[in-house]
């Protein structure tokens, strides 16, 4: 158990590190722990911040588990270079290697990376590389930084870099860095780059999802860069992109192996990681299936259970469906629902008759229903403005979830009662100010027609032109909407309008792209497989002498 004085030094080095508001009150938290003396609470909550993600903690764990080093002033007054030292004679640095997380050591393997760093960050900085910003800055300053035109650092002559863990790296790419970190592999690359000139070996992606600043802000960064939130270090990431052989691992079979093999049981941190590394199209010849949330250990009895469910007729039904989550999920039924439908086979999930994957857990449900129908009766969740009033008093104006939550719950004659029209994806905070946006754009014109779809897909939802037409849909109604004049949905992103467009241009004047098959390796290109989005968006894009030449 670290000290006071150390739990002290640790709660004030995250107070100045972290930025997510979420964890900021669990720092608060753990500062009057401290204050009150329970130390071993304090040291809990400040673990849990940071997890794996702060080298804060590694040098903590290693100065009072370790090296047996009570008083980490030592740790805390010297040099980086001279931490391993400062720590104890009992820390050993083994020859660099690097195997996956369900193999290898933490403290081992935090070494070894940091010491990478620092001979990256070494031989750069011999080589005339220089650092523009402060080694401590936050990301959103990094971000801002970037964003802005200006540069995180000096190339120098060393800029080419050859990493024994990471692969190559170029620094060049921090100059321009939207045109270079694009997609998943851009995102790991960025935070390997921003780690190296930085030296900071804490620089992770898991936390980087909470630091960019307003989660506004992070959403457009993470959209326009094309980013997903990677559920391992970038360090992982990197391994497991070079080092692994993803069609050993064919079908659930394989899944499976891969979970317990490389990510320590964890099976959604599979499905992610390689689907990101391998792309959607490469990702779906694995046939893996939906993603999985339960540990591999746990599959077989869970499978067992459903199969008997369904020959003794008990896990049949809306009741069946509830009894199956209160016994296996603690009454969580959007995790039974999913795990069911991974377990069982298409056809023997049909035959449970679970209609629609509940979004409340099974406790509250009475409740819910009793709510609903009550104010059925009364009218006060009648039409648009009863389900904005539903969705801010159960569900803190998330209308998603309370279109869904009452729909699973309801029979559809009831539900069909509350004349509640299309689902709404956006908060119920957000919508007066869309509504008069788009009523605005139809009056003065700036929102009619395809430019007018375009600009509200930009403005409004990060360039996903599906959802900005579902938007709109469902906040003007069936009435109104046709005033804008977008016609049918398109699939895909506003940026990427241009490229998609000159891409079947080019096909139809080679012939690549003409015929089914044509029409196929385009899908599986730009659209993962799916031929009836690659042909909705090749209509939509192409004139229509272009698009009958396709055919």
């Amino acid at each position: 158990m670290p000290s006071r004085d150390a739990l002290l030094w640790m709660h004030k080095v995250l107070v100045r590190e972290v930025q997510a508001a979420g964890w900021r009150d669990r720092l608060a938290l753990s500062h009057r722990a401290i204050q009150r003396g329970d130390l071993a609470g304090a040291w809990e909550g400040l673990r849990e911040v940071v997890e794996e993600e702060s080298e804060v903690v590694e040098w903590l764990r290693e100065g009072g588990h370790i090296a047996g080093v009570e008083n980490v002033a030592a740790v805390q007054e010297a040099p980086a270079a001279n931490r391993e030292s400062a720590v104890g004679a009992a820390v050993i640095i083994s020859p660099r290697t690097w195997v996956p997380a369900a193999r290898y050591d933490y403290h081992q393997q935090k070494r070894v990376e940091r010491l990478e760093l620092q001979e990256l960050n070494a031989a750069w900085l011999a080589g005339g590389g220089k650092l523009w910003v402060s080694a401590d800055a936050l990301l959103p300053e990094i971000l801002q930084r970037l964003q802005d035109g200006f540069p995180v650092a000096d190339p120098g002559e060393a800029f080419l870099l050859r990493s024994n863990l990471w692969g190559d790296v170029d620094l060049r790419k921090l100059r321009r860095w939207g045109e270079h970190y694009r997609g998943n592999d851009g995102q790991v690359e960025l935070f390997r780059d921003l780690s190296i000139v930085l030296n900071r070996p804490r620089l992770g992606m898991i936390n980087s999802n909470k630091s960019w600043g307003d989660s506004r802000q992070a959403k457009a960064i993470f959209a326009r860069q094309e980013w997903n939130k990677v559920p391992v270090r970038w360090q992982e990431y990197l391994w497991y992109r070079e080092n692994v052989d993803w069609d050993a691992y064919h079908g659930v079979e394989g899944y499976d192996r891969l979970t317990q093999e490389m990510f320590d049981g964890n099976p959604f941190a599979a499905f992610k990681v390689a689907n990101y590394i391998l792309g959607k199209t490469r990702f779906r010849t694995l046939e893996w299936g939906a993603v999985q949330r339960i540990a591999v250990d746990k599959k077989e009895p869970l499978r067992a259970a459903l199969v008997r469910g369904l020959e003794d007729g008990t896990l049949i039904g809306p009741e069946g469906y509830d009894r199956f989550a209160m016994e296996h999920f603690s009454g969580n039924s959007a995790l039974a629902f999913s795990v069911a439908r991974s377990l069982l086979g298409k056809s023997d999930f049909e035959c449970l008759g679970w209609v629609r994957q509940k979004r409340s857990r099974v406790q509250e449900q009475g409740e819910i229903l009793a709510t609903l129908r009550g104010g059925t009766s009364e009218g006060t969740f009648l039409g648009p403005d009863g389900y904005v009033e539903f969705a801010k008093r159960h569900f803190g104006g998330d209308a998603m979830k309370a279109y869904q939550v009452a729909q699973a719950l309801l029979r559809p004659d009831e539900f069909a009662e509350l004349q509640w029209g299309i689902m709404r994806l956006t908060p119920v905070t957000e919508q007066t100010r869309l509504l008069d946006m788009l009523r605005a754009g139809i009056e003065d014109g700036s929102l009619k027609g395809i430019e007018g779809y375009v600009r509200f897909a930009e403005l409004e939802c990060f360039g996903n032109l599906q959802k900005a037409h579902r938007v709109a849909q469902s906040l003007l109604g069936e009435d109104d909407f046709p005033s804008l004049q977008w016609g049918s949905v398109q699939f895909m992103r506003a940026a990427d309008r241009n490229r998609l467009q000159a891409s079947l241009r080019s096909g139809l004047a080679d012939g690549s792209l003409v015929g089914l098959e044509g029409m196929r390796d385009f899908a599986d290109r730009e659209f993962g497989g799916s031929v009836f989005k690659a042909g909705r968006s090749a209509k939509q894009l192409l004139s229509d002498s272009e698009y009958e030449r396709l055919s």
